[in-house]
């Protein structure tokens, strides 16, 4: 599986902020100090409502995932009524299906909160995430979050990762999360058990 650094929004923030910058200068050619410490303000202005109908492409059906403007109720691709299902889903499922947006600091987002609230109908979906993202920023937000899930079945599935992944940011988040599990796990009274072949090899990376 081939890893990458960097996605959509990235670039997307890039060339907002260029274009901006851009429109400011353009305001004033031969005062762009004036311009970028007095005009920044209304020129962002100006430059949002320009580009509008390119925002507007940043919405997607949350089922089949295609591009959207923002006044479309029912996907033309999939038939999914999209407005009832924003209305009728609840948080949690809304964040666990944000896992799967493409725009890629979104997932990031809705994993880091689903860690927080540790429902366990995010541990799934988490390790779906961790498992089939090509995103190194991706894959360790998925880390993270089932960092908060201190069951067996996550720590020895980290412990996997801290093992194997390719990806040595990926690995060293996971450890990490290993090592916080386990004393977590030792401090309660309900831990669960682990072999001794599992706790040796967590020790390597405390």
């Amino acid at each position: 599986m081939r890893f990458v650094c960097k996605g959509q929004g990235q670039a997307l923030l890039a060339f907002r902020q260029n274009a901006i910058d851009r429109h400011i200068l353009r305001s004033s050619p031969e005062d762009p100090v004036f311009a970028t410490t007095q005009n920044r303000q209304s020129c962002t202005a100006k430059f949002s409502e320009n580009i509008r109908s390119v925002i507007a492409t940043l919405f997607y059906c949350p089922d089949c995932r295609k591009e959207l403007s923002a006044d479309i109720n029912v996907c033309p691709d999939c038939g999914t009524n999209i407005r009832t299902f924003w209305n009728e889903t609840d948080y949690v499922d809304k964040l666990i299906n944000a896992l799967g947006h493409p725009e890629p600091t979104t997932p990031i987002r809705a994993a880091s909160i689903l860690g927080q609230l540790q429902d366990d109908r995010a541990v799934e979906p988490l390790i779906n995430l961790l498992e089939g993202s090509r995103d190194i920023y991706i894959a360790c937000a998925a880390v993270e979050a089932l960092g908060h899930f201190p069951t067996d079945h996550v720590l020895k599935l980290l412990q996997e990762v801290a093992d194997r992944h390719p990806v040595l940011m990926v690995k060293e988040a996971a450890a990490m999360q290993v090592s916080n599990m386990v004393c977590s796990l030792h401090e309660s009274a309900s831990a669960p058990a682990m072999d001794s072949h599992t706790l040796s090899r967590i020790a390597t990376h405390r």
